[in-house]
């Protein structure tokens, strides 16, 4: 038995709580001063609010120790980020996880590396559209980006997104991605807090407040196009689905960004079958490259 294992069987309850606690204050407050430094409201309200929230997150600093929380805000308001893109931020939600350049920077990276001015990308379930912003950013007034939410009020915060930043090379496709098109499914709403955890997959039939998507498929999202450059595929579980859907718009894709799922064996074999090569990004992600391009 290791010496920490015998430590923390000799520790009475309330001091193994009282380190749990602090590892979880001081986590917390690691993702604040991450956010103060990368984020900053592009008006004195705006960075009220977000000020603001940082003071309410402190009350609770000892609730629940080791759960992971993101940061949120207790009022609407409009952040800019390190890269100057700008996002407006519903209260109460996890949306502040989802527009700091610096923690998606690592996947944001090896796909911009795909994606020359005037190509095309997809985000595929884009949110409230770090990735899209910055493939709009990427392929320039020549280029085009479409980005794809099923979820109506993550969409409109996406249409935000495209508003406030001039994104004019965005197409905002409001549709659930699955293996066939024109289906309407009923699935549960995650609540606020868990925006970003949508799926077709894990919230059928999920709960007391549901809302009905239809489906498209990716070939269909892509008809027409000639090449596509990068995707990203964020779908909660539903990439297989998505890439069941997706037999002509494989064959015209160099670089894919998928969520290791459960279904990672057959996700990394409909790939390799389609002439691409497979590494891994970090723990959840991995990058799908063209062999030959």
């Amino acid at each position: 038995m290791t010496l920490r294992k015998q430590i923390q069987t000799i520790l009475p309850a309330p001091v193994d709580l009282a380190q749990k606690s602090l590892r979880t204050a001081i986590h917390r407050l690691g993702l604040w001063g991450g956010l103060f430094r990368d984020c900053r409201g592009i008006s004195p309200a705006d960075q009220a609010v977000l000020v603001r929230s940082f003071r309410a997150s402190l009350a609770g600093l000892a609730d629940a120790p080791g759960q992971w929380r993101e940061p949120q805000l207790v009022a609407n308001a409009t952040l800019s980020v390190s890269e100057g893109f700008r996002f407006a931020i519903r209260p109460h939600t996890d949306d502040l996880g989802h527009i700091r350049q610096r923690t998606h920077q690592s996947l944001i990276a090896p796909l911009l590396g795909h994606l020359p001015p005037g190509g095309t990308a997809i985000d595929a379930g884009a949110n409230i559209g770090i990735f899209t912003a910055n493939f709009s950013r990427a392929v320039g007034p020549e280029g085009s980006v479409i980005a794809v939410e099923m979820m109506p009020e993550t969409a409109n915060s996406l249409r935000q997104t495209i508003a406030i930043n001039d994104l004019r090379n965005v197409e905002l496709i409001e549709m659930a991605l699955s293996d066939e098109a024109g289906k309407v499914l009923d699935i549960g709403m995650p609540d606020a807090s868990h925006f970003g955890q949508a799926s077709i997959i894990r919230n059928l039939d999920g709960g007391e407040r549901s809302i009905a998507v239809t489906t498209t498929t990716l070939d269909n999202v892509t008809k027409g196009l000639e090449r596509v450059h990068v995707m990203k595929m964020d779908l909660e579980g539903a990439e297989l689905l998505a890439l069941q859907g997706a037999r002509r718009t494989l064959q015209i894709t160099d670089a894919v960004l998928y969520e290791v799922a459960d279904q990672h064996a057959q996700i990394d074999r409909i790939f390799s079958d389609n002439g691409f090569r497979i590494r891994r990004i970090d723990g959840l992600n991995k990058l799908a490259e063209r062999v030959g391009r």
